[in-house]
């Protein structure tokens, strides 16, 4: 939000502005369009798969932690013991095979994290290799956004750089002194560490943030969940419901560290701390792969939603017939045929229901990989929500290529079948945007069935930050940093300055350390004043019990300008106007907000108070005249 407001009074500030600021400054705003390419339906437009997601349990708000589960195929997943993608769990780097030989192997490391993925090809003297390569020189390149980097250090682990200085660290594969380590050792997510120092570290035992909070998983066998249906066939993963109970969690629990330590797993927890509880059926993995099955989740809130599979014959098509040279009762597919969502019931619009089909026409590809993944997870063909129903046309020729078709706010998808995991094309209900044609596939232009044209255009070379909008007849553009050192990466890809349809300017100016802003200066106004708003930041650390990540963490501790005269460091005009904000909670919420008026030479003090799962439950009002916010 922007705090800048000329001829104002003390008592207009206090309630319309400052009073609604957070621990963090605003960052500029010039950003191409970002596309769900997930309808209301719950379909991936782009996969033709179900995409579901559940938020379970949270604490702490966004000083905090908030733990989720979610599916990015139609049978959860299909791999380990892993039954849904846990946010924190399922984070890793991994040795990823894009192309097929036939087409022209290309072969990457993929790293991703609860914030998103990346693909890096493995380079040696300048020419890729195999990701597999034991060399002793090789490194990591971004395979798309070079804005990335992806780096083995002396401890054996790899970081993953992000374009705003985020960076996640994976387990390496082994000891530091492991020689020639393949470019493809890589494992689970150990951390991740946002520019300002806020930092999450994740493992077996659930997640922990230096803040003070943690999620616990609790493992727990039920001997009830031994027993399960007979039938299928020898082919069908078998019954081992001890080794599932190990690799999902039947709790996680949300816990605040400064006022109980319990988050090792042998602890019992003495608080009443929230937390979600997972409900599988009895003999898993086998009794997925058998008749009908469900999966329940009970959040924190007390909701329930259930995911309801059936076991999908292969040896059968769409239309029930015998698949020529098939044997029917040999291998079965688990899928999502619905959803009811907590707080709803069967006859509810949120209840969620699909079909699939077997087979689909992949307009001549070849890619032996792609079919095996359709004939098991199936691809949708039509969606129900209610008394609403949806279908669906994935993989249908289309010219030269193929494309998915739906009838929600997602009506066709594109892929760019020369470069999987792309985009050429996405039509929504508000309009079309086409993408580059390279793996980074930044989108180009969007043609909005309301408004204007949308044109995005990018540094030609080097990073490829975004440097120009063209809306209708308007033009704004921004600049950047010319280089990016390690010193700087926290803040070299945010622009110097921007400027709006007319030309002027607003520059920027950042604080190293945080990456946050630390000026922003505003073109002058028509009586040709300059403001600018000014933030100052210090590191702030929590007080718990997990010694082991008590690191500090940059906050906004001051933010000020003047009210009606030209920005200067005092203010010519005798005006200045700042805010300073406190932190003295063991948690590192802001529990007190002072603001002072040079020209009234009055201070105003808000103060604020927390329950231990940090909400907010106490607020006193500046007219209180405290002293402090003891």
């Amino acid at each position: 939000m922007k705090c800048i407001l000329w001829k104002t009074n003390l008592f207009l500030l206090l309630m319309g502005c400052s009073a609604l600021n957070s621990a963090f400054a605003t960052m500029p705003d010039m950003a191409p369009p970002k596309i769900q390419l997930v309808d209301e339906f719950g379909v991936n437009l782009f996969t033709g798969q179900v995409t579901t997601h559940l938020e379970t349990v949270s604490i702490g708000g966004a000083m905090g932690l908030s733990h989720s589960i979610s599916a990015y195929t139609n049978n959860f997943s299909s791999t380990g013991m892993k039954g849904y993608h846990d946010k924190y769990r399922s984070g890793r780097g991994r040795a990823v095979v894009i192309k097929q030989p036939m087409e022209g192997l290309l072969d990457v490391m993929r790293v991703d994290d609860f914030i998103g993925t990346t693909d890096f090809i493995v380079m040696v003297n300048g020419q890729m290799q195999s990701v597999y390569t034991t060399a002793t020189n090789y490194t990591y390149q971004a395979l798309g956004d070079a804005r990335h980097t992806l780096e083995r250090r002396a401890d054996g682990n790899l970081y993953w750089t992000k374009p705003d200085g985020t960076v996640s660290k994976f387990h390496g594969g082994g000891a530091a002194d492991v020689p020639n380590r393949p470019a493809s050792s890589a494992g689970a997510l150990l951390e991740v560490q946002y520019p300002n120092g806020f930092t999450i570290r994740t493992g077996y035992a659930g997640a922990i943030s230096n803040t003070g909070f943690a999620l616990k998983y609790i493992y727990q066998f039920d001997e009830e969940d031994r027993y399960f249906p007979s039938g299928g066939s020898n082919q069908i993963p078998q019954a081992e419901p001890e080794n599932w109970a190990q690799a999902n969690p039947k709790y996680v629990q949300a816990i605040n560290m400064a006022r109980e330590n319990c988050v090792a797993l042998e602890q019992s927890c003495s608080g009443n701390w929230p937390r979600a509880e997972f409900d599988w059926p009895a003999g898993m993995p086998r009794a997925k792969f058998i008749g009908t099955s469900m999966f329940k989740v009970i959040d924190a809130t007390g909701g329930v939603t259930t995911y309801h599979f059936r076991a999908f014959d292969l040896a059968y098509d769409d239309y029930g017939n015998l698949i020529a040279g098939q044997t029917p009762g040999q291998r079965f597919s688990p899928r999502l045929v619905a959803i009811k969502p907590a707080s709803s019931d069967f006859i509810s619009p949120q209840y969620y229901q699909y079909a699939y089909r077997t087979q689909v026409n992949m307009g001549g590809s070849n890619d032996a990989t792609y079919v095996r993944y359709v004939e098991t997870a199936g691809v949708i063909k039509s969606a129900q929500m209610g008394d609403r129903t949806n279908g669906y046309l994935i993989g249908e020729a289309h010219y030269a290529t193929i494309r998915n078709a739906g009838g929600g706010t997602i009506l066709e998808v594109i892929p760019n079948e020369d470069k999987p995991g792309t985009l050429s094309f996405v039509r929504t209900n508000t309009g079309g945007l086409n993408y580059e044609n390279n793996y980074r596939n930044f989108p180009l232009k969007y043609n909005r069935i309301w408004g204007d044209t949308e044109l995005y255009e990018y540094a030609p070379a080097g990073r490829g930050n975004l440097t120009k909008v063209t809306k209708g007849g308007t033009v704004m553009t921004a600049e950047y940093p010319a280089s990016c050192t390690p010193a700087t990466r926290k803040i070299c890809n945010k622009p110097m300055w921007t400027s709006d349809a007319k030309g002027n300017k607003t520059h920027y100016t950042y604080h190293a350390e945080s990456g946050e802003i630390s000026t922003i200066t505003y073109p002058a106004n028509k009586a040709g004043k300059v403001a600018q708003t000014r933030y100052g930041y210090e590191q702030k650390q929590a007080q718990h019990h997990y010694t082991l990540l008590l690191t500090p963490i940059w906050l906004k501790t001051s933010e000020s300008y003047c009210v009606d005269s030209h920005y200067s460091n005092a203010c010519a005009g005798g005006d200045e106007v700042v805010t300073r904000y406190e932190y003295n909670h063991d948690n590192l919420f802001m529990t007190g907000m002072t603001v002072y008026s040079q020209k009234d030479n009055k201070t105003l003090r808000s103060c604020y108070e927390y329950d231990d799962y940090g909400n907010r439950i106490g607020e006193t009002q500046p007219k209180a005249n405290l002293s402090s916010c003891d």
